[in-house]
Order: structure tokens, then sequence, then C-alpha cells
């Protein structure tokens, strides 16, 4: 027998399963399966795990929720749990009772699928003619979802609901007699009407259009960019969000009973976060930047069309991951002077010694961390990296000749940065150069006119580098490397006749420990040394 985890009925209140059956509650070919509890929360729960197709290993192919709770609210065991068709319709009903343990007697309890007629949330707010109203301005429609919020006003009632499609506001202008929980599943049936942009469904009579099914899970939250959700903005409207990386760029925080709204930004783009007084968030100190939010996407525009003013609203002060570590911003270019010079241009090259500067701003990284840049040119497909101390690269006409293989052809140039993170972030600029060489170069063997040695690449490197140099005619040559001390590490040619052209020697260092190291390269009567950074 093999065991999988498909559901974790914990996290909805359960204590000790008592009873099970299953079957095909709702006819849609799919698996259901019902549980009994005993000393669950809310009391006497009756659990059913749904099927809804795809691998049945797989924990996210299904779905829980309660289905009836506080039959008998002193105590009680389900251990009796049956499904049959009691009423020879389409559906099963699910049939059960129990052991009172001190309460009241159980009784028999048939719980019968009532079927209503529900739209998904996207058709609720769909706006075919993109002009930011939805097309159902006043008509009523019934929804099922899942509570994704507190309630962020007193005395009236204003939610968020989610279900697979969309999210929506609920807005009620008093609070019914039980206001839904986060995490309730729950029908509610109202008015779509339009606020400052935001589209709700009013409730008319919130006690009667609210029905609260059981409970479910939270949906995850989409993880995007301010860029992503500014410049889609009634995609998200309504659902949860997730924005990592991000800092207070203006405005101050709100002090406890009052709403705020702080500026926040990513390095790039910002956007207005509504810090709401009926939440918990006013009350506890501002949040150490940078942070990543959860958060509702809200929007708050009395234009005509209301086509901006969208808005992060955080529903508590755990919604913050605080002090995280914020790779640098992707949102740095090459400078205009450098774009004019060589974006969608033809550059000739025409000498080996001449020098071609590509110079681009400096990446915002909000954890303040020293930035290293790398330059590179995507050449047939492969990369050249050219590093950087700063936010320039100069190269010779011999090193773009040796990156192109001494072709002319067409490439594109960007910039990767790195702060304390490993990895390496890519440039979103990316600037298309052709590369017209006209220097005097043995064209057949590539037989450089001067003798050079090129920064190794990758640099910094883990474990393994290339050192690219070139000899104009045949030579002894010796490639050694050796640690910051000076004391010798590795022999890579030792005094080896090459022929003239550019040659390239691979270097491992996964014996060696991270630090600086020096490569002598020793060709006849010329030495050059260059350092390179190993990082592991």
């Amino acid at each position: 027998l093999a065991a999988y985890k498909i559901a974790d009925l914990g996290a909805l209140g359960a204590d000790r399963i008592t009873g099970g059956a299953a079957g095909d509650i709702d006819g849609d070919g799919m698996l259901d399966v019902v549980f009994g509890t005993r000393a669950s929360v809310p009391n006497s729960s009756v659990y059913r795990v749904e099927y809804r197709g795809g691998d049945m290993t797989d924990m996210a192919n299904w779905s829980a929720d309660i289905i009836d709770s506080e039959i008998n609210i002193a105590g009680g065991q389900l251990d009796i749990m049956k499904l049959a068709n009691m009423d020879d319709d389409a559906d099963l009903e699910v049939v059960y009772s129990g052991i009172p343990r001190g309460g009241s007697l159980v009784p028999i309890v048939i719980l019968d699928i009532q079927t209503v007629d529900t739209t998904p949330i996207d058709v609720v707010k769909v706006d075919s003619n993109g002009d930011f109203v939805p097309d159902n301005l006043g008509q009523e429609f019934t929804i099922v979802g899942v509570v994704t919020t507190p309630d962020f006003n007193g005395g009236s009632m204003s939610i968020f609901v989610q279900d697979e499609t969309a999210g929506i506001n609920i807005y009620a202008s008093t609070d019914p007699a039980v206001v839904p929980s986060m995490g309730d599943l729950v029908q509610i049936t109202g008015t779509v009407l339009q606020y400052n942009g935001l589209t709700e469904l009013e409730l008319d009579d919130a006690d009667a259009d609210i029905l609260i099914l059981g409970t479910s899970t939270v949906p995850t939250p989409h993880v995007i960019t301010i860029y992503e959700y500014i410049n889609n903005g009634e995609m998200y409207e309504g659902s949860l969000i997730k924005i990592n990386a991000i800092a207070k760029l203006d405005g101050d925080w709100p002090a406890a009973g009052s709403n705020g709204y702080p500026t926040m930004w990513d390095g790039a783009f910002d956007l207005t976060m509504k810090v709401d007084k009926d939440t918990d968030i006013a009350d506890n100190p501002e949040p150490v930047y940078p942070i990543n939010a959860v958060s509702v996407a809200f929007q708050n525009d009395s234009s005509t069309p209301p086509d901006g003013g969208y808005q992060m609203l955080p529903r508590f002060y755990a919604d913050f991951e605080q002090d995280v570590a914020a790779p640098p911003s992707p949102y740095f270019y090459f400078t205009d002077e450098t774009a004019a010079i060589f974006d969608g241009q033809t550059v000739q090259i025409t000498a080996t010694d001449e020098q071609f500067t590509f110079v681009w701003h400096p990446a915002v990284d909000l954890n303040g961390d020293n930035l290293i840049y790398q330059m590179q040119m995507i050449v047939d497909g492969t990369p050249v990296d050219f590093n950087a101390a700063d936010t320039f690269v100069v190269l010779t006409g011999q090193q773009i000749i040796t990156a192109l293989s001494n072709t002319n052809q067409t490439v594109d140039v960007t910039v990767r940065t790195k702060g304390s993170e490993s990895a390496l972030v890519p440039s979103v600029d990316t600037l298309a150069v052709t590369f017209d060489i006209v220097v005097g170069v043995d064209e057949e063997n590539m037989i450089p006119k001067e003798f050079f040695v090129d920064q190794n690449y990758p640099n910094p490197f883990n474990p393994s580098t290339t050192i690219q140099f070139g000899l104009p005619q045949e030579a002894k040559v010796n490639l050694v490397i050796y640690d910051i001390l000076g004391r010798e590490v590795a022999v890579l040619i030792d005094n080896e006749f090459m022929s003239a052209g550019v040659h390239q020697h691979s270097f491992d260092a996964s014996r060696l420990a991270s630090g600086t190291y020096i490569y002598r390269l020793h060709a006849d009567q010329k030495v050059q040394t260059k350092k390179m950074l190993l990082l592991k």
C-alpha cells in the first residue's frame, strides 16, 4: 500500500477523524470523500474532500471544506457516515449520525445538495469594451467564493471574496448579524456597482444575501511586480497579490486609528499603499524595509474613465515579511548617449586598439549593497561576458573582433548586476548593434595584430573560468596562476610553443578556496598579469 497526503483537515479545525465514506456526491465524475469528527472546531463538523482531476497523489488537485457543523453543540462523535441516493435525483446525499459522548443524542442527518446558479466573478466584472466600467453595471448576480479579508469598515461591511477566476469587493451599508470571516466559503447575491473605479457587489439585505456554506482555504496570492500590477490593474483588482522587495519611497507611516497612504517602490516603479485604520497595521511600528507584502489589489480613482489609482491594501501587520534580501532592480538602462551610438546602428571597427565605451545608469539595491556589473554580448545565442567595476565598460576593437569570431554580425548587448545575492540580475534594457569589421586582420587564420590578454570570463567564477589571449606570431608561452600572496597554485601552460592566433584556456579551481587569484601570461618578451575572483 502507498499513502499520499491529499488534504489537511487540521487546518480546518478537525481533531479526530471518526467516520468516513466515499463516492461521487455531485455526479461530476470525480471522487468525493466525507469524514465525521470528534472534538472539531466548530463542533460536530462534517468534512468533504473533493477531487478536481489530474494526478490523484497531488494535494493541489484536491479541495477540502466543511459541509455541516454543530448538529450536536455539547459534544458528539460522528462515526456513522454513508453516501446514498435518498430522493432519486441525480446526486447522492450524505447521511450521518453518531454517539452523544455526554451531549444530546445525535440525530440522523441527511445533507442534500441544493443547486444554485452562480456566476464566475470574472464574468460578473467583465469589461469587454475596455472602458474601465463593468458591462454588467446595475445587474444582479450570485457568486460563490472564499472570503480573503477581514471587514475593512466599521458599521458598514466591506470584504473581499475570490474564486478561481477573480476577486471582487462585497459592500453592505449595514453589517449583517454574522459578518463572514476570512476563509469562509460564501454564496452572495448582489448588484454590480462601481465606486471610484472599484467594482463591487452591493447587498440589498446582507442577512438574506449572504449564505455561509462552510470553511475553505484562502487562495494563494498572485506574486507580481508593481509594473505588472499598474499595467494590468483590472485583472488583479479585488484579488490577493504579493509584491516582493519593496520599500517606502515617500509619505508618513500612519498613527494608530488613522488611515495612511505611503508610497512604496521597487527601485523603479511606485505604488500607493493604503494602510486602513480598521486593521492592526497602524497599531504596530513601521516595518523594516525592504518588505515582501501581501495585500488586496484595490482601486481609488474618481476620474473618467477610472483607469488608474491602483493601490495595495494589506489586511494585517503579519502580511509584511520584513527586512528581506532584495536583489537589485532590473530596471536600469544604458545612457541615452550610449543608446544613440550603438542601438540600431552599424558600428565600424577600424583598428584593434580602437576603444568603444558602453555606459549605463546604476541599478537600485534596496538593501544598500555595493553592486558589481557585467556587460554581456549575445553572439549567435552564446553570451560573451565583460566584467565591470563600475557602470561602464571600455572594449577594444580586438576584444570585439574576438567575441565575434572575426565575423560581421548584429548582436544584442545587455548588462547584468548583483549585490550580496549569488544570482546575477539582467537589465531590462538591450541594445541591438551591428559591427562591421574593417580592421586589417588575417580573416582566414584570425591573427591579431598585437599581443593581448583578455580578462577571464566569467569573473567572478565558480569553479571554472576561461582565459583568452592573442599571439601575433608563434611564441613560447607560460600561463601560471598565483594566489594573492604570490604563491604558485597552478601551471596551465608550461613553456609551450604556440602558433599565432587567438587561444583560450580553461581553468578549474574546484580544489581552491574562495578569494582573489592572479594569472600571469608570458609570451617571448611580453608579460601581462590580471586578477580574477573565485566565489564559492
